[in-house]
């Protein structure tokens, strides 16, 4: 392992992981500065959102996912801004939809921008240098290099539980 740079941590040839403060949310993406633990960088920085937490290959789309014993069909919409919650909706045991209300556990915070505050919002892990990259685009769209490791195991929480 060298480091990079900017003090990220170059793990394999092309590899590069870094730590970031989350300055703002989008549906797919975290904008972010750089963090070396005492001091946040002066640029933005694009970080994908890990996968199962991004609004665009699940808003709409019925997917399935296992809950309790059986496997059902879950449509995820109305995701809330920065996609940081979303209902997610299933056919109950009457035939009713059933309808719960997610957000993401732990919750993000946003950095509040300033320099010499003691508080920095919620810091990542990412990593740059995946094959395929990451999926996401910025709403420029262009596309986004680096992706949050989920080192923090966060995920949409209230799961069905089946009923």
């Amino acid at each position: 392992m060298t480091l990079a740079p900017n003090g990220a941590a170059r793990i394999r040839p092309g590899v590069i992981v870094a730590m970031f403060v989350v300055r703002d949310i989008e549906d797919d993406y975290w904008i972010c500065r750089t963090y070396d633990g005492s001091s946040v960088g002066e640029n933005d920085v694009n970080v994908a959102k890990d996968f199962e937490m991004q609004r665009t290959p699940h808003d709409g789309r019925t997917e399935q996912r296992i809950i309790g014993a059986d496997v059902k069909d879950v449509t995820y919409q109305n995701y809330g801004p920065g996609g940081v919650t979303r209902e997610a909706v299933t056919i109950g045991a009457n035939n009713e939809p059933v309808t719960t209300t997610q957000a993401i556990t732990p919750a993000f915070v946003k950095w509040n921008g300033e320099p010499e505050s003691e508080f920095r919002g919620s810091v990542i892990w990412a990593e740059q240098g995946i094959a395929r990259g990451t999926l996401a685009t910025s709403l420029a769209g262009d596309a986004i290099t680096w992706i949050d490791t989920n080192r923090a195991g966060r995920g949409f929480g209230n799961e069905f539980t089946g009923t």
